[in-house]
């Protein structure tokens, strides 16, 4: 498959930012958040009154395909007249320059099928569905959001986006991908208002060292090395009977996201016994939504890097109820008490000292011996309600997951599935591969078109 860039345009916000808002300051929060781009592809089936405009012989009609782009532009420039900060560019470490500047927008087009894509889907390949030649940090001048959309022969459609992570966490991205999805349907009611109050909450500071951002922070514990990528996607049964194997007096309601984590370390955990003849613990880093810890709730419509870390360090002879447990309790250390420390004249002080924890344990626990495993969820975000009116999405995968040992969760199409991203060395993947209990209740690696049928 090969993907050709044949336009790029800019989108400026449908109306301009008021003068006093020209300047916004980011938070201590966004400032710790990760440097660089968040690289995010939603596929979406070509619907059935655009498949009727397709002339198998000539490939997708070009004024159906001007149309949709026109009504996407459009609804992109409404969604930055709300979300203004996108439009304009990095200021310095601390603030943005709301410039109305816009946001790059690049057409593409892919020489094969959607369904014929996915049927032999390689997903080193997702990248080319990305806008090219963006510096891999967020530096000043960048712009913090790029689009390119990605039109195939038969009328489906990839959109890529590249989203800066200093502004952008899970919650963030979904609420202004439905923001822009829903007034591209003209559901205006169902468009969110964004909450810039992040800022005055967790005020930026000239003196935040630059050793504590999360790069360098968690690049403590990701090691070099070949690895290797698989998809494991549990369905609904599956997750049911998890749940019943981790319900416990501690934890009587376990979540998705705490049974099929738990599950993938367990399986690890035993591989990594398989292949070295001795038992390792192994470190999990999961980063937790501030907004749904603070009492009351911040809105989920509060843009920012609003996220903090938590671990738990697994000593490899744990059941998967232990597991669960171990991480419900590292969660729950994150409350709204620790969210007022970080507020006022002390907040920066108290989340550096947060900073400072977290890199003694990592020192220790590597020079114990201990594996790192990353993990990542975006379930429960909402992201297969971004319909930009041909439908919900067919396929919204996990388009940059380059370290090695990591875990990213998504939610599936239909039903309360997980669709879980493993990046693993290509030992341990070799043993999970072959793991008869890990596969008892997950598929690896299905067609992404198939298990989004209901």
């Amino acid at each position: 498959m090969e993907v050709e860039r044949i336009s790029k345009a800019l989108i400026k916000p449908s109306s301009p930012t008021p003068n006093h808002l020209k300047n916004h300051k980011i938070s201590f929060l966004d400032q710790f958040g990760p440097p660089g781009f968040a690289p995010v592809v939603v596929f979406y089936s070509a619907n059935q009154e655009f498949s009727t405009i397709v002339d198998c012989a000539n490939g997708v009609a070009s004024n159906a395909i001007s149309k949709r782009s026109q009504a996407l532009k459009q609804s992109l420039s409404e969604a930055l007249a709300r979300y203004y900060i996108l439009a304009g560019k990095v200021n310095d470490d601390l603030s943005i320059d709301c410039n109305d500047e816009g946001v790059p927008y690049i057409e593409a087009r892919a020489n094969c099928r959607l369904d014929d894509y996915l049927s032999q889907i390689d997903v080193s390949t997702l990248l080319k569905f990305l806008p090219e030649g963006v510096p891999k940090l967020v530096i000043p001048g960048c712009e913090l959001v790029l689009v390119q959309e990605t039109v195939f022969d038969c009328g489906g459609i990839a959109l890529g986006f590249l989203l800066s992570h200093t502004i952008f966490d899970a919650a963030t991205i979904s609420t202004f991908l439905r923001t822009w999805s829903a007034l591209a349907r003209r559901s205006i009611e169902e468009a969110f208002t964004p909450n810039f109050i992040a800022s005055s909450i967790f005020p930026s500071n000239n003196s935040f060292p630059e050793d504590a951002n999360g790069f360098a922070l968690v690049g403590m514990l990701f090691k070099t090395g070949k690895f290797a990528t698989r998809r494991f996607i549990f369905d609904g049964s599956a997750i049911a009977n998890l749940k019943k194997q981790a319900t416990s007096s501690a934890v009587q309601n376990p979540s998705r996201v705490e049974v099929v984590s738990s599950l993938i370390i367990k399986r690890c955990m035993d591989a990594l016994k398989d292949i070295s003849g001795t038992q390792k613990s192994i470190l999990r880093t999961y980063p937790v939504n501030l907004r749904r810890k603070a009492t009351p709730p911040l809105p989920e419509t509060c843009v920012g890097n609003l996220l903090l870390l938590a671990t738990s360090l697994s000593k490899g002879e744990e059941e998967l109820d232990d597991l669960v447990c171990q991480m419900r309790e590292a969660t729950s250390t994150i409350d709204d008490d620790l969210l007022n420390s970080l507020q006022g004249d002390g907040g920066l002080s108290k989340f550096l000292d947060l900073i400072q924890e977290l890199r003694e344990l990592f020192s220790e626990s590597i020079s114990s011996g201990a594996e790192h495993i990353g993990i990542n969820s975006w379930c429960n975000f909402g992201f297969y309600n971004v319909d930009f009116g041909w439908g919900k999405p067919l396929w919204f995968p996990v388009s940059g997951l380059s370290v090695k040992n990591y875990i990213f969760l998504m939610d599936t199409r239909h039903g309360n599935g997980v669709e879980a991203w493993v990046s693993l060395d290509e030992e341990v993947m070799a043993v999970l591969e072959q793991d008869k209990e890990l596969l008892s209740l997950a598929s690896m690696d299905p067609n992404p078109a198939v298990i989004a049928k209901p």
